[in-house]
This record gives C-alpha cells, sequence and structure tokens, in this order.
C-alpha cells in the first residue's frame, strides 16, 4: 500500500511542467511578446532591432491585436511607431514584413494611406488616434514595436 501511494506520489512531481512566458521586459498579450523600441529609427532600421531579440517589426492581424497596441501606446504616452506592413513591392498592395503575405487587416486613420509611391511602410501614430498612417521608410523620427510568438518552457523535475 505505502508502495503505491508513494509511486503514485513521484508521479505526480516528476510530471512535465510547461509554462508560456515572455522574456523580462517584454509585454504579452494572448500568444504574442511584444517589446517597444526607445529610438526614433527607420523602417529598416526599426527591423534589424527586431532581429536582435530573434523577431520581427509586429504584424497586425486582428482587431483585438489593434485595440491592444492602441491602449498600450496610449498609456506609455509613446508617439510614432513603425509595424510590419509595406506597400513596397507592388503599391497599394499592403503586406506583411518580411514574410510578404497579404495583410488580413489593416486600420488606417481617415485618408490613410495617402502618400502614394514616396510612402511604402507603415506605422502606428498619437496624432491619428494611433491608427495607421502610411510614411517614408527613411524616416527617422518613429520606433519599433517588435513581436514574437509566446515562449513555451518544458520543466521536467
Amino acid at each position: 500500500m505505502s508502495y503505491t501511494i508513494c509511486f503514485l506520489l513521484f508521479g505526480l512531481f516528476a510530471a512535465d511542467i510547461v509554462t508560456s512566458e515572455c522574456m523580462n521586459g517584454w509585454i504579452r498579450f494572448e500568444d504574442s511578446c511584444y517589446i517597444f523600441g526607445h529610438n526614433d529609427v527607420t523602417f529598416q532600421d526599426a527591423q534589424q532591432f527586431c532581429e536582435h531579440f530573434h523577431c520581427n517589426l509586429v504584424n497586425i492581424g486582428t482587431r483585438t491585436e489593434m485595440a491592444f497596441l492602441r491602449s498600450y501606446l496610449s498609456e506609455l504616452k509613446a508617439p510614432k511607431h513603425w509595424i510590419g506592413l509595406t506597400d513596397v513591392l507592388i503599391e497599394d498592395v499592403w503586406q506583411l514584413y518580411p514574410s510578404e503575405v497579404s495583410a488580413p487587416f489593416v486600420d488606417w486613420a481617415h485618408g490613410e494611406p495617402n502618400q502614394g509611391k514616396t510612402a511604402n511602410c507603415a506605422a502606428i501614430w498619437e496624432s491619428y488616434g494611433y491608427h495607421m498612417v502610411n510614411e517614408p521608410c527613411s524616416d527617422r523620427h518613429f520606433r519599433a514595436i517588435c513581436e514574437k510568438p509566446v515562449e513555451t518552457v518544458s520543466v521536467v523535475d
């Protein structure tokens, strides 16, 4: 009898423990982790900043994700951020960057996109209610928003 109880208790403590978490300094929302840059950079420099963390500029896929980002940026009082969205390959065909997949969701500010061939990168801007705007990719007045999947860690005791 005592052997069976010990075996059952050992089984409980030896089970795999699986946790999903974001690294320190990152913000979790649903199945993604986000980090927000603090320096104004070009679109390409923003992507390089994200690559340093083994991720990419945020690819906003849903209205819910957009609402989360709008709320978080508003709380930060952070005015301008690059997102992973461009029409650099085909004018007016907005694709996720760097995957080149057609954007499943856009949330343009009123009148946007409005700069034609001179502005092929998308950003979120406080002055436009944290909706999407198109800007020249070389503009240095925006910060990065990076996104990567939540990491799943298995621990075996």
